[in-house]
């Protein structure tokens, strides 16, 4: 494991890592009828939890901020159950690139629309339709997470520098 990151970052980096690891296992699961569900869920987690991880890493706190009345007492938080409410994966778009549109971002938005219907409403079938979005979705965090992170991170390495296909 890389020094120098904090642990919080590391934690953050590891939860990214595991639930893309998750949603592949999911989408390659045989007889699954509910895979691209599950997948687009996990991948989703994945990627709130890589910008969280790079929101620390630049000693930002990606936490919902408490609207107030210019009190003088400093940043307030929301919480929930006693901890700050981090933003969810479409806060962390908006923050991360701000007034930019790349491609990245729209693939992303795509997914977060359909976790939502998964999540709250009708579940439609649509496995063959969206393997190229989800794909993306996995090339694109990869892309990302070497860009930001030592490689040891990698999805496709095991912390302890195995292959994921070797093991």
């Amino acid at each position: 494991m890389p020094k120098g990151l904090p642990q919080l970052v590391k934690d953050h980096v590891d939860k990214c890592r595991a639930s893309a690891i998750a949603a592949v296992d999911t989408y390659n699961r045989a007889g699954s009828h509910f895979r691209t569900a599950q997948y687009i869920v996990l991948i989703t987690i994945a990627w709130t939890a890589l910008f969280h991880a790079i929101f620390y890493r630049r000693n930002r706190r990606p936490w919902h901020r408490l609207r107030t009345s210019g009190t003088g007492k400093g940043v307030r938080y929301v919480k929930i159950n006693g901890e700050p409410r981090h933003w969810e994966l479409s806060e962390c778009l908006k923050q991360y690139f701000v007034d930019e549109n790349p491609a990245e971002r729209k693939n992303l938005e795509f997914l977060i629309g359909l976790r939502n219907k998964i999540e709250h409403r009708h579940l439609p079938v649509f496995d063959a339709t969206l393997y190229g979005e989800c794909q993306a979705a996995l090339l694109n965090l990869e892309e990302l997470l070497a860009e930001e992170f030592p490689s040891v991170f990698s999805i496709n390495t095991r912390t302890e520098g195995k292959s994921i296909k070797n093991s």
